[in-house]
């Protein structure tokens, strides 16, 4: 499969399969997949391209996110958190959204009313390297980006708090409302 980035002239990308395909408007087929995208990427661009790689990134998370942020849930979430798991080569990004939400009290991640569950943003080892501290930093650049950027932010932000951490980790907030 060749990979371009963006997808050609007509090519309208509604969002990724659970399998992490970004599917096309016109036929809802799979223009490419996001894992394989990462691996070519890691092994093709050299690290002085590594913003434009950057850029890449930046986007299939936007589309993963732009997909679950998109959805209603009826009003009950209060905060949302960006699960980070380590997987075997990669880390994983899940995202939850909670009923609670106290600034010190990480325990509030734990009340979820909402899970991406296996629905999860792939980080591979190749792209961000294998330290939990570089996994950590490029899922909160995401996240922050998406707040600044994304088609959905205002669902974030008209929560109480955003946070990133690894579900063993303590919760970095890279968005608090200001009058909750």
């Amino acid at each position: 499969m060749k990979l371009s980035w963006p997808p050609a002239a007509g090519k309208l990308l509604i969002g990724l399969k659970p399998s992490n395909q970004v599917l096309s408007v016109d036929n809802e087929q799979p223009v490419f997949d996001i894992m394989t995208m990462q691996q070519r990427l890691a092994k093709s661009v050299p690290s002085k391209f590594a913003t434009k790689m950057s850029s890449q990134l930046t986007t299939a998370f936007n589309i993963w996110a732009d997909r679950l942020l998109a959805k209603e849930y009826c009003g009950t979430v209060v905060a949302y958190n960006f699960n980070l798991y380590e997987h075997e080569g990669e880390f994983a990004i899940q995202l939850v959204g909670t009923s609670s939400f106290d600034i010190s009290n990480e325990d509030w991640a734990c009340d979820e009313v909402f899970s991406s569950g296996e629905d999860l943003f792939h980080l591979s080892h190749e792209i961000v390297g294998d330290q939990w501290e570089r996994g950590l930093r490029t899922a909160k650049s995401l996240v922050r980006n998406y707040l600044d950027f994304g088609k959905h932010a205002a669902v974030l932000k008209g929560s109480r708090g955003v946070g990133v951490a690894f579900v063993d980790g303590s919760i970095d907030l890279v968005y608090v409302r200001r009058n909750p």
